[in-house]
C-alpha cells in the first residue's frame, strides 16, 4: 500500500514520489463519476456534504444531496432531522414547494422543537394544506406560531364553517388574545365564546 500525507489544504502527497503541490486526488472528477454512476451511498453522500457543514452554505446543486441524506434511514436520526429542517426553510425560500412536501411526507414532527414546528405549521398554511397544520396545532399546541398564519389558517376554517369546534374556538381565542382577528373571527367569537 501508499502512505499519502495530506496538508491543512487538504493536498494529498506521495512518499514515493517527488514533491509537488499537485493534488493525487482530485476529488471534483471523482464526483462527477460518481454522479455519472448514480452512486447513493451514503458514505459518498457524507463526503460530498462535508466541506458544506449545512445546505445554507452549499450551492444549491448539493441540495439534492442533502436531501438524500434526510430521508436516508442510514443516517442518524437527529442528523437528518437537523438537515431537514434547514432544507425546508430554504424549499420555502424559494418556493420549491414539489421538495417541501416530498420532505415533509418523510419528516418526523415528533422530533421538532416548538419553533421548527412552528415553521412547518407557517410552510403548511401558506402551501394551503390546511388539515396538516390543523393537526399538528391541536396534537402540539399553538405557541410560536406566527398570528399572521394563525390569522390565514383560521380564515380558511371559518369559511367553511360548520357550526362550534372547541378546537378551533381555542385557536380563535389564543390568536385574538394576540391582538390579531378578522372580522369573521370576530364574529365567530361573539356567537360561540363562552366564559371571560
Amino acid at each position: 500500500y501508499v502512505i499519502l500525507l495530506e496538508d491543512a489544504s487538504g493536498n494529498r502527497f506521495c512518499n514515493e514520489k517527488e514533491w509537488t503541490d499537485t493534488k493525487l486526488m482530485a476529488v471534483e472528477k471523482l464526483a462527477m463519476y460518481l454522479e455519472e454512476q448514480d452512486a447513493d451511498s451514503v458514505g459518498f453522500l457524507m463526503y460530498r456534504t462535508f466541506i458544506s457543514t449545512s445546505p445554507e452554505s452549499a450551492g444549491r446543486e448539493l441540495w439534492p444531496v442533502f436531501e438524500k441524506l434526510a430521508l436516508s434511514d442510514e443516517v442518524d436520526s437527529s442528523y437528518r432531522h437537523e438537515i431537514g429542517s434547514k432544507l425546508l426553510k430554504l424549499y420555502f425560500d424559494y418556493e420549491m414547494y414539489q421538495q417541501m412536501e416530498v420532505l415533509l411526507a418523510q419528516y418526523d414532527i415528533r422530533n421538532a422543537t416548538a419553533d421548527e414546528r412552528a415553521d412547518i405549521v407557517r410552510y403548511l398554511v401558506y402551501m394551503e394544506k390546511d388539515e396538516q397544520a390543523l393537526q399538528i396545532l391541536y396534537d402540539y399546541g399553538f405557541e410560536n406560531v406566527s398570528a399572521k398564519a394563525l390569522t390565514r389558517l383560521i380564515g380558511r376554517n371559518l369559511a367553511v364553517e360548520k357550526g362550534f369546534d372547541d378546537k378551533l374556538m381555542a385557536l380563535v381565542h389564543y390568536t385574538f388574545c394576540l391582538g390579531k382577528y378578522t372580522q369573521e373571527m370576530l364574529l365567530y367569537l361573539c356567537r360561540y365564546y363562552e366564559g371571560t
